[in-house]
């Protein structure tokens, strides 16, 4: 495996990198109509767009991510189990409703947010979290069923507008592909 540092850098390049294509998305979205009107944007209103997401947007993820850490400091009594369990919640309420409150309450970047508060919470409150496995465990969970979900939704999507397009060749093909990829995963493995 890689070096931590690696994989940590590697991880806030990507975050980094979703985060621009998130905002580009964002403003090119905007000239697009909602109904059928184009919205007309200027370079002032791109400018504070992005001073906006870039600077609020993070601000409000460390307001909730310090929130949560005291709320996970006052649930650290090692004396009760259901702390644990209440510890996990506030972590799952701060991830939510940091992007909620970015994105729908003030409009600006719900990933940079929460992004944000995550990265409080990881610095901040290892000390402080009475069953961290508990925690990894939790979360390992969420984000299992969470790109399980994407990943099956993306592919009903394409399946269901690709489905007028396939032959008996192109099906062999991709029964082939399959079949391959399952070799070549055993061989590196």
């Amino acid at each position: 495996g890689a070096s931590t540092k690696l994989t940590y850098l590697i991880t806030g390049a990507s975050l980094l990198n979703d985060a621009t294509a998130l905002m580009l998305y964002n403003i090119l979205f905007s000239v697009i109509a909602i109904g059928k009107k184009k919205v007309e944007i200027s370079l002032k209103g791109v400018i504070i767009y992005i001073i906006e997401v870039v600077f609020i947007s993070p601000l409000i993820g460390a307001a909730f991510g310090l929130g949560s850490v005291c709320c996970i400091g006052l649930l650290n009594h090692r004396m009760r189990k259901e702390d644990t369990i209440m510890q996990i919640s506030v972590t799952f309420c701060c991830a939510y409703l940091s992007f909620f409150v970015a994105e729908y309450t003030l409009e600006v970047s719900g990933v940079l947010s929460c992004c944000t508060a995550g990265v409080v919470l990881a610095v901040l409150s290892p000390a402080l979290i009475f069953e961290p496995e508990s925690m990894e465990s939790v979360w390992s969970t969420i984000e299992w069923i969470g790109n399980t979900l994407i990943f099956t939704l993306a592919g009903l999507i394409i399946g269901k507008r690709c489905i007028y397009f396939l032959s008996f060749t192109n099906l062999g093909y991709l029964l082939l592909l399959y079949a391959l990829l399952f070799v070549v995963r055993f061989i590196t493995i």
